[in-house]
């Protein structure tokens, strides 16, 4: 397996702009030496948070560890261990920073969330059935506030139709429990996606639109929400009161795929996740590999989520994927 030196470079939050003005001019930005270097290795890091003491929170879904990293003496504390019990975690994930410190990581394999204190120490765990809106949508990031960025994909008139294209971005405040929609996202049309659980709490996806264009948004400390539209090539951004900029129109230019990005793409569509199982309230109870007659599957990972209803006469169990298309789940 091919290994990961994690590096520190300090860059702006969220640098589309520049990207969006560079590609305008077809330039191309090398990243500057980095400032300090953990040279142990990793295999496949999901989820960095940067404390503000400077020490970061290292995921590696491959690896299967979750750890402190202190840049300044070199070391390596783990964070909780694997487990379902009390202050651990089934597969560390993507790590998202919450108000004071504190980050929060999915669990799907244990169908709940793990807070992460500001010592870098597990504090607790949250089910998935009480939080509804993380399992109706993806979570993109969340903000200085702890006000969550999500995307919600509109479901096609049948469960077992491709993708309609468009989802729906918005803004959830856990403390007020308020959702606003702030806009769409482009997705690509017509995408059939499947999901199949493997050992180790890893999910191999697949899709029969693969490196299709599709918009993306992303959240700032401050609030700010930024869309990189994929047609035509631009950047919007969103304020907490709402006013919109949209930025110029970027000419980029074409450039061929190749043969090593089509391998990568293939490479990364094995990450960590689950596969979770709920009942007619849709509430989430259990991780499985098949679905049980009369019950749901959702396979989940951060971006990513696909749900499967068993039928009686489908011995596997068939995805009908209401929410990015149709496949088969195993």
């Amino acid at each position: 397996m091919p290994n990961v030196t994690f590096v520190v470079i300090r860059a702006a939050v969220l640098g589309v702009s520049w990207a969006t003005a560079a590609a305008a001019q077809g330039a191309t930005r090398g990243l500057p030496k980095p400032e300090v270097e953990h040279r142990e290795p990793f295999t496949a890091i999901s989820g960095l948070r940067e404390l503000s003491n400077g020490r970061v929170i290292v995921a590696d879904g491959r690896d299967k560890t979750l750890q402190l990293i202190d840049l300044v003496r070199g070391t390596a504390t783990p964070v909780g261990r694997a487990g379902a019990g009390p202050g651990e975690w089934g597969t560390p994930t993507t790590l998202y920073p919450l108000p004071g410190d504190s980050t929060l990581m999915p669990d799907w394999s244990n169908a709940r969330l793990l807070l992460i204190g500001p010592d870098g120490k597990p504090a607790g765990t949250r089910p998935l059935a009480g939080e509804g809106m993380l399992f109706s949508a993806d979570l993109i990031g969340i903000d200085g506030s702890g006000r969550m960025l999500l995307r919600q994909s509109r479901r096609p008139a049948r469960p077992t139709d491709p993708s309609v294209g468009m989802a729906e971005l918005l803004v959830h405040d856990r403390r007020s429990a308020r959702t606003d929609t702030i806009g769409t996202l482009a997705e690509p049309q017509g995408e059939m996606t499947a999901a199949r659980l493997l050992p180790g709490g890893m999910v191999q996806w697949s899709t029969n639109l693969p490196l299709a264009a599709r918009d993306l948004a992303a959240i700032a400390p401050d609030g700010r929400v930024a869309i990189v539209r994929a047609a035509p090539y631009r950047v919007e951004w969103i304020a907490p009161n709402g006013t919109r900029i949209t930025g110029p129109v970027a000419q980029g230019p074409t450039i061929r795929v190749t043969d090593d990005e089509k391998a990568a793409f293939a490479k990364s569509q094995l990450r960590p996740g689950g596969i979770i199982v709920a009942g007619p309230s849709g509430r989430p109870r259990r991780q499985g590999r098949r679905v049980a007659t009369g019950a749901h599957a959702e396979a989940v990972e951060g971006r990513h989520r696909a749900h499967a209803h068993s039928r009686p006469d489908v011995a596997r169990g068939q995805a009908t994927l209401p929410r990015q298309g149709g496949g088969r789940c195993s």
